[in-house]
């Protein structure tokens, strides 16, 4: 019954992934990459309140150290300020099938990390899944060039590996504050949220002093925009992030991992469907590649 529970988790986990980015592309029709991350933020902070309340009042309080909560600062404004941003960039210049794969290529940067800072051995599955990533990244640049790419792709795949690098930056600072400092995941993600609202809010205020036009865009964005952009904050981030660590809790990683890691797969097909996207095989192949190698190093 336990591991029924974990692959019933790691397929929700999957679907909340996977459908986040279909959010986020329904809600950039209007909106500038700034004002997309300050509304998610919105819907990401309810979410991560609603659960952190679900698991007790205890769950909202902050019971470590300033070191700790200036690490969770930080992390905040390398995933999700910086990172998320070149994220938002490479959904539009290359599409979300596209972007998914490649920066779904993060765990080479964890690799490194956990390896220099938080001390952990490399084992053979990694460095299998280390070259798996890194073939699926040549392959799917390599049909690029092959189809006279413009600058505009360049620089989609430009901001996708860059959001991959922060994303990959962020998650043994993560894994240092919940492994190490004994924070509470639930904690930690209400945490994140509560700083990511002031942060998006003022860089939005910031980029947008001198352009008032950008004030009145807020205003007449259309209510479907504001609910998409909300939906992909509650699900991807918050409810994406509870699951998965309720996922992890009940099912082994070997388990777990190339479940949830199928996410660019279902948002490819979603992709499909709900934005009329056609990848090319060599992106299929690609993202197979990836993928593959994702589930190597994970599991």
């Amino acid at each position: 019954m336990i591991m029924v529970l974990g692959i019933a988790f790691s397929i929700l986990t999957a679907a909340c992934w996977a459908t986040s980015p279909l959010f986020l592309k329904r809600g950039m029709k209007e909106l500038n990459f700034y004002e997309i991350n300050a509304i998610r933020s919105i819907g990401f902070l309810a979410a991560s309140f609603f659960i952190a309340l679900a698991s007790g009042p205890y769950a909202l309080a902050w019971h470590s150290g300033y070191l700790v909560l200036f690490s969770v600062f930080v992390n905040i404004l390398i995933c999700n300020i910086v990172g998320d941003t070149l994220y938002f960039l490479a959904i539009r210049d290359l599409g979300i099938s596209r972007s998914v794969a490649i920066t779904s290529s993060y765990p080479l940067v964890v690799t490194a990390l956990s390896y220099f800072w938080l001390k952990e051995e490399i084992s053979f599955h990694v460095l299998a899944g280390t070259a798996l990533i890194i073939a699926g990244l040549i392959y799917m640049r390599g049909s690029e060039r092959a189809a006279h790419t413009t600058s505009r792709v360049k620089r989609g795949y430009l901001s996708a590996l860059m959001a991959a690098l922060c994303w990959g930056l962020s998650i043994p600072l993560t894994k240092w504050a919940i492994s190490m400092q004994g924070i509470d995941p639930v904690t930690l993600t209400f945490w994140r949220a509560a700083f990511l609202v002031p942060s998006s809010w003022l860089l939005w205020r910031f980029m947008s002093r001198k352009n008032t036009e950008r004030w009145l865009s807020l205003r007449r964005a259309h209510r479907g925009d504001y609910m998409s952009i909300l939906m992909s904050g509650s699900v991807g981030l918050a409810l994406g992030g509870y699951v998965f660590a309720l996922a992890m809790n009940y099912a082994p990683a070997s388990v777990a991992t190339p479940i949830t890691a199928s996410s660019p797969f279902l948002t490819a097909i979603g992709a499909i469907i709900f934005m009329r996207e056609h990848p090319l095989a060599s992106h299929w192949a690609g993202m197979a590649l990836i993928i593959s190698g994702s589930i190597a190093m994970g599991v």
